[in-house]
C-alpha cells in the first residue's frame, strides 16, 4: 500500500510537539502542532497529537473535532474512528461511539484482509479486539485472541488485550 510522503518540516514540528508532550508542556505542544498542520495541509498526525492532548485535558469536544480532521485527510485511519468511539463514550454517548467502533472494525478488517506485513497485522488484529471489547462484544474478542493464538505464540501485549474490559478501557481514557 502507498503511504505518502509528508513535508519534512510539518515532520520535525510533530516530533517537536511529542518532545514536548513528553515534557509536561501540553500548550506549547498544541501551538507547535499548529505550525505543523500549517506547514503540510495534508499531514494528518499532528490532529491525532492534537486530540491526544484534549483527551488529556477532558475536552472531548476539541479531541472529537481533531480526530475528526485526521479522519478527513486520511480516510481508512480505523484509529480514527476507534477514537471517535472512546470520545463519544467519554461523554456519555453510547449509541454514536457503538457507530463509530462499528466504523473502525469495518476499517480493521479492510487492513487485515490486505495485509502483507507482520507487524502490522498484529497490529490492525489487536486494534480490532481492542474494539470488540469496546463493543462488549468479548466472545468475538476472545475468538479473534483464540485465532491468533493457535497461529503463532502469544505475547506480553495479546496477554493485556486478554485482561480488559470495556469498562476499564473507557477508565484508563478518562482518567489518563
Amino acid at each position: 500500500m502507498y503511504e505518502r510522503t509528508y513535508d519534512p518540516q510539518a515532520v520535525e514540528l510533530n516530533n517537536k510537539a511529542l518532545e514536548l508532550i513528553n515534557q509536561g508542556r501540553l500548550d506549547s505542544a498544541l501551538l507547535v502542532y499548529d505550525q505543523s498542520i500549517k506547514t503540510d495541509k495534508t499531514y494528518y498526525f499532528p490532529h491525532i497529537g492534537k486530540s491526544i492532548i484534549y483527551m488529556r485535558k477532558k475536552d472531548w469536544n476539541k479531541a472529537f473535532e481533531e480526530t475528526q480532521q485526521a479522519i478527513k485527510k486520511k480516510p481508512d485511519y480505523a484509529e480514527g474512528y476507534q477514537a471517535l468511539g472512546l470520545i463519544a463514550d467519554a461523554k456519555g454517548d453510547s449509541i454514536e461511539a457503538k457507530e463509530y467502533y462499528n466504523k473502525a472494525i469495518k476499517k480493521f478488517d479492510e487492513r487485515i484482509k490486505s495485509s502483507n506485513d507482520s507487524n502490522a497485522l498484529r497490529s490492525n488484529r489487536y486494534n480490532k479486539i481492542t474494539t470488540l471489547i469496546l463493543l462488549n462484544e468479548t466472545q468475538k474478542a476472545e475468538d479473534e485472541i483464540e485465532e491468533i493464538k493457535r497461529a503463532n505464540s502469544s505475547d506480553g501485549l495479546l496477554e493485556f488485550i486478554n485482561t480488559l474490559s470495556r469498562d476499564s478501557i473507557l477508565y484508563m481514557i478518562k482518567n489518563p
